[in-house]
Parts: structure tokens; sequence; C-alpha cells
């Protein structure tokens, strides 16, 4: 996790902090990396990440020589979590977070630093609910009753004229960052035309229909919003 107002390194810029020290990360007093796991160590290589991350301001306290700050404990909105501290902050496993987010329930990352996947907390608070935290079940919201705002603004809008995430999240009482989301969000416009207006044509209508229908119950397109027009 990175903290908010906080900055990550990599090795190789930890590195650069210690010239002529190879891998200073090995040494037992330097400080720990930021992104492994939070649920505990395991013996398992496959859940160690593939690139660790440390906090500059300890990084480079320690390459100084100087007395390693502690890292803040106090949860903020912008905190950026990693898939594993956000998987364990919905009480959730990681194989299920990573399956939420592939299928659009959860959003896709709002930063990667270093290439690492990091969502900030207050993405995961409004588009899914912990267990614990009020919803008792811990099932996502999915995108719900933002989103219906959202639609509702965007519809309102007069011909040809867009908005931008902040006046959108402005006007829908969402965040900043859920409208973000909500505009970088896939739509899928299916247009049928009928040689004739009815008769003949319905059966062909019957049969689109049933194939839309599983087209919109696959998991890869069940976050997409699926518009449906005939001429």
């Amino acid at each position: 996790m990175i903290r908010h107002g906080r900055h990550a390194l990599d090795r190789k810029g930890v590195a650069a902090l210690n010239p002529g020290r190879k891998a200073p990360w090995t040494e037992p007093s330097h400080p720990p990396a930021i992104n492994l796991d939070p649920l505990g160590e395991t013996p398992e290589e496959k859940t160690l990440p593939r690139t660790f991350l440390y906090d500059e301001e300890q990084a480079t306290a320690w390459a100084s020589g100087e007395s390693v700050p502690t890292l803040p404990t106090k949860d903020h909105p912008e905190d950026l979590l990693t898939e594993r501290d956000a998987a364990a902050y919905l009480d959730i496993s990681l194989p299920e977070f990573r399956d939420r987010v592939k299928s659009l329930r959860i959003p896709p990352s709002d930063d990667k630093p270093f290439g690492v996947n990091h969502w900030q907390r207050s993405t995961l608070d409004e588009f899914a609910v912990p267990a614990g935290r009020g919803a008792g079940s811990g099932e996502p919201r999915r995108w719900g009753v933002a989103r219906k705002r959202m639609r509702e603004v965007v519809a309102s809008l007069p011909p040809g004229q867009t908005v931008g995430p902040t006046e959108l999240a402005r006007k829908a009482d969402v965040s900043v960052a859920t409208a973000r989301h909500f505009l970088r969000e896939p739509e899928l416009e299916l247009v049928a035309t009928f040689a004739q207006p009815i008769g003949p044509g319905l059966e062909t209508w019957d049969a689109f229909m049933a194939d839309v229908r599983k087209l919109a119950g696959l998991k890869k397109y069940s976050g997409i919003a699926i518009r449906i027009t005939e001429k």
C-alpha cells in the first residue's frame, strides 16, 4: 500500500540511493517492501509480488544513515492499495478480487506505479461493500445506483455536449474516480434493421434478442451497457 501523500521506489530506485552497495534491500535493517502480502508471510513463492516497492522517505533515510520514519497508520480515501491489499480490505480472496476486476464488477486500477496496479481506497468503497462495513454480505454493489445517476446526467445533456469527470461527479454526487471510470466504461450498441416492420421480422427479432441475452450474461460483458435500437 502506498499511503496518501507518500511515494514509492522500486529496487532500481533503492539501488540508486545506495551506490556501491549490493542489494541493500536484503540487509536486515532495511525497511521492508510496502507491497508485501498484508495477510502475512507465506512459504509459497508465487504470493510474493513480482515488483517490490519501498516507501521513498524510508528508503532515503536508511540510505543516509538516518532514523527510518514510521509509516502512517490512519487510513485515507486516497491511499493506493495493491490487489492483495484490496482483496484483504474487501475481505475476499485474491482470486475473487481478480475475477471481479476481470468481469468489471470492480473498475480498472486508478494508478500503476512501476507497473503495479493500485486502487484508491475510495474507489473500492464506491464500488464494493466490504464485509462487516454495513452491508453484511460483502457482495459487490457493482455499478448500481451510482451508475444510474451518472447515466441520467449524461442523458440530460444537450445533443453533442460532453461532460468531464469532475463535472459529472458533482452533478451525480459520486467521487471523481467513480465518474472517471464510468466515462471510460465501454458500451456496445446493437442496431437491428428489418426489411418489414413486423411479421416475418418478428421471428428474426426474437432469435436476435436470445443471442443478445446470451451475450449480456457472459462475464466479460457483464459490466458493459448494451443498448438496442430498432430502425
